[in-house]
């Protein structure tokens, strides 16, 4: 770890507007920034002392704090800088959506509830198979706005107001699943002995079929566990049952831990990966299956502020009712139970707009001064590395790392990876954000085909060398550093030069907005010096 007098001190010049944002021009001493040399002795450093805050850290690996890189290489990969895709062009996108009620499912889960709690606990799948109870309805609107942002080189939302993505922390938060521990994603293409169900009988046919009386049998509780696989977090193509995750199901049947939200988080990465490459292109977007449900309970957990939700009033179905009895609610007691309950009606058009011009307060860290919200239990980050368990936790929060895509089995599986950059989002998770540096860039190409174990074993094991990080105090902060202030500025004026309000109307033709205000920004860049020269504001009437 870094210590403090290893920090170059900044002293800030210049401060003022920049829409939702601010332009900051600054130097060391006399001198202005000269990025080539600038944390050069720290770019390898995932936790950096901070300079102005006390027992608070930057998140690293820091980066060129020229984002000239980025500009030229992914602002163009961006979707809505390719063009705007309506509503009508998504007609399937989102088929394979979880959480209409299936018949028999409720009861179904009660009958394991009762008889395999404890066991849920212990490989920590309690919380998540709860949330299958829940009705989310689906929020195409949301979706589709969400993901012209998307940048599949970062993994992250390209917002106005910053990068934000889905982290670890935010699948450990709002899921419970677990996030530590030693992937073999390999072993999951395999086949099982269990015979296979025949096509197109449908999940209540399937729940019919291995739903049984009296004591759950090893077949029963596989076949449980492989519905809700299948059905409820991976979400896979076919929207019928199928066995490509019996094998994953049998693992945890027979209790094994299993790192379950590293491969969510994978699937999630890759599902938006898929959509982006097919909204760069000229057709519509056809059936992306995977887990949308996670995309919009974090789309709802983090945007509630534009619908004013109070957290500590919403409900959630009960467990405590069969099929057929008068429904029954609770209130929220987890940060999923409250995503799954956030509603955010607003019109394609205006969504846009917001995602575009920026949150005027944007919620960065949401797991906190929530004090009814009880679980997860094991971490909480008013506590931080309280043990080794929370410890273990909080290191796979903040360590870059490679996470599995595909790995189950079925016909036409191109088993592959996806890159987690939490740096890219240092303030989603209570540190400073800098300059972000792309960890696994430099080490390994993104996205290759993995065709053998042995590969898998090598790609898989990237990044379990960095050091264990146990700060004994952690000040949480949501502040950028004005060195990010800079970098992102100077990417943000190319991505977002561009009136909004055709945007707007592409996505919904009824659109009306008021007058819309442009920044022009002229700047002058000579090698490693960045300055900016003059800005001035135009106002357009769209």
């Amino acid at each position: 770890m870094a210590t403090p007098s290893e920090i170059p001190q900044v002293i800030l010049l210049l401060l003022f507007s920049f829409g939702n944002s601010f332009t900051r021009i600054f130097s060391f001493g006399s001198h202005f920034i000269i990025f080539s040399s600038l944390f050069k002795n720290l770019k390898n450093e995932i936790l950096i002392p901070s300079e102005m805050f006390a027992d608070a850290y930057f998140l690293g690996p820091t980066g060129n704090p020229n984002s000239v890189e980025f500009i030229e290489k992914e602002t163009l990969r961006i979707p809505f800088k390719s063009g705007i895709k309506p509503p009508n062009q998504w007609p399937t996108t989102f088929k394979t959506w979880p959480f209409s009620p299936i018949m028999g499912w409720r009861n179904w889960y009660r009958r394991m509830l009762e008889k395999s709690s404890t066991d849920w606990d212990d490989i920590d799948i309690n919380h998540c198979l709860e949330l299958s109870l829940s009705e989310i309805p689906r929020n195409d609107a949301l979706l589709i706005v969400a993901a012209h942002f998307w940048s599949d080189a970062t993994n992250a939302f390209i917002f106005d107001h910053g990068p934000m993505s889905i982290t670890l922390a935010d699948i450990f938060m709002m899921t419970g699943l677990k996030i530590t521990g030693t992937m073999y994603p390999f072993k999951y293409r395999g086949s099982s002995s269990q015979r296979a169900v025949r096509s197109g009988v449908g999940w209540v046919k399937y729940i019919q079929t291995y739903m049984e009386s009296g004591p759950v049998s090893a077949k029963e509780y596989r076949a449980f566990l492989n519905m809700w696989l299948a059905r409820f977090i991976f979400c896979g193509k076919s929207n019928e049952p199928t066995l490509n995750h019996i094998v994953m199901a049998e693992s945890l049947a027979a209790g094994n831990a299993i790192p379950l939200g590293k491969y969510l988080l994978g699937a999630v990465y890759h599902m938006m990966h898929q959509v982006t490459v097919q909204m760069r292109g000229e057709k519509e977007i056809s059936c992306v299956n995977g887990p949308w449900w996670l995309v919009q309970m974090w789309l709802q957990l983090y945007m509630h502020r534009i619908v004013s939700v109070d957290l500590h009033n919403l409900y959630f179905p009960s467990t405590n009712y069969a099929e057929g009895d008068k429904p029954m609610t609770k209130g929220c007691q987890t940060y999923g139970e409250v995503a799954s309950s956030i509603i955010i009606n607003i019109d394609i058009g205006h969504l846009f707009k917001i995602f575009f011009r920026g949150c005027d307060n944007p919620i960065w860290l949401p797991y906190r001064d929530n004090d009814d919200l009880t679980l997860p239990h094991k971490f909480s980050f008013a506590t931080g590395c309280s043990d080794p368990k929370a410890t273990e936790i909080f290191n796979s929060f903040i360590k870059p790392c490679i996470l599995p895509a595909e790995f189950h089995h079925g016909r036409s599986i191109c088993s592959s990876y996806e890159f987690y950059n939490p740096n890219m989002v240092a303030r989603q998770l209570g540190f400073d954000q800098l300059p972000p540096r792309l960890f696994f860039s430099e080490i390994i190409r993104p996205r290759e085909e993995i065709k053998e174990e042995l590969q898998a074993k090598r790609v898989f094991e990237l990044g379990w060398d960095l050091p264990v990080y146990e700060p004994p105090l952690l000040q949480l902060i949501e502040f950028a550093h004005p060195l990010f202030v800079s970098w992102w500025q100077e990417w943000h004026i190319h991505i977002f030069n561009m009136p909004v309000h055709p945007l707007c109307q592409g996505l919904y033709p009824h659109f009306a907005s008021d007058s819309e205000v442009i920044s022009l920004y002229f700047l002058y860049t000579s090698n490693s010096v960045f300055l900016v020269i003059c800005i001035f504001q135009l106002t357009l009437s769209l």
